[in-house]
């Protein structure tokens, strides 16, 4: 019987607690514990790896504090929608490959925005050149390369738009 993560839908990760896998399960933990910061009770703002609790009690007003956690729980999701990604049976379009070389561009770039638009446009040729089953591929090991690079908070998105 294969057991399978309930978050992500791997059967190859083994199952760590409470049916997640071992990505998911300090991902889904580490969400839980910032939804449960309390700007008003500083003693429910337990210290997580990656985030400074302290640091986000000096946040002035509640809107503002309620709104950087949004921010950290969609990072800590969006990478749990990624291993979800690699799981599922979706259909992998131009689009999808497009964007993840854009997301290597991004990360290779080294700030260097110009480069970040090196792959815009293929996404005609990504759909006609390769059929699913070769994009599936592609994208598959682009992802886990992504997977598992060391996962870091974005503190520059975090805190833009504030």
């Amino acid at each position: 019987m294969e057991i399978k993560c309930r978050s992500c839908g791997s059967d190859i990760w083994y199952i760590k607690a409470k049916g997640l896998c071992y990505k998911c399960y300090p991902l889904i933990h580490k969400i839980e514990t910032i939804k449960a910061w309390d700007k008003n009770q500083p003693e429910s703002m337990v210290p997580i790896s990656g985030v400074n609790a302290e640091m986000l009690s000096y946040i002035g007003n509640l809107k503002e504090f309620e709104d950087v956690k949004k921010r950290i729980i969609h990072q800590y999701e969006q990478r749990i929608s990624s291993y979800k990604k690699l799981f599922s049976d979706d259909i992998i379009d131009g689009l999808d490959l497009e964007h993840m070389f854009r997301g290597f561009s991004v990360l290779l770039a080294n700030g260097n925005k110009d480069r970040w638009h090196l792959f815009h446009g293929y996404a005609n040729n990504f759909s006609h050149d390769f059929d699913n089953d070769q994009r599936k591929f592609i994208y598959n090991q682009l992802l886990t390369i992504l997977i598992n690079r060391r996962f870091k908070l974005n503190w520059n998105k975090i805190y833009q738009d504030r």
